[in-house]
């Protein structure tokens, strides 16, 4: 996978593992796994906003879920 692609899969893992309360706990499961994976190789070098990526998308989640549950 070249480094373009790489960069263009990360944000999409964050955010379907951010809306995976509205998934099928197997799909969120997978795109747990998927991103673990990818951190594992690329974290902190090739990825170094992880974790603020992470913590922005929980967050978000966050203030969806009592819209969400209406």
């Amino acid at each position: 996978m070249s480094a373009e692609e790489k960069a263009a899969l990360r944000p999409r893992l964050v955010a379907a593992l951010a809306t995976s309360p509205l998934l099928d706990a197997r799909l969120a499961a997978q795109l747990a796994v998927a991103l673990g994976k990818v951190a594992r190789w690329d974290w902190p070098r090739e990825w170094p906003d992880l974790v603020p990526s992470l913590l922005a998308a929980a967050e978000a989640a966050k203030r969806e879920e009592p819209a969400q549950r209406q």
